[in-house]
């Protein structure tokens, strides 16, 4: 298990957050309260999925832009 700071996206082993805490965490409640001790691949599997949305919206977006384009221009040469 490795322990996530969301504030800062950042990932630690638990040797860094070890030498982290007696730097910064030592009577650091909040800071304490909002890490969380994570298991590194639901990161990875968060991080792909991040990229697959980032991925698949501009294609959503192009395609319906494509199909409005399309629907549009039909329509203006039926008016004519």
């Amino acid at each position: 298990m490795w322990v996530y700071d969301p504030s800062r996206k950042k990932w630690y082993t638990p040797e860094e957050f070890s030498v982290l805490d007696e730097r910064i965490v030592s009577g650091n409640e909040k800071y304490i309260a909002q890490v969380k001790v994570m298991d590194p691949r639901d990161g990875i599997k968060a991080g792909h999925q991040m990229l697959l949305d980032i991925h698949t919206k501009p294609e959503d977006f192009t395609r319906g832009l494509l199909i409005i384009t399309r629907t549009k221009s039909r329509d203006i040469w039926k008016e004519e």
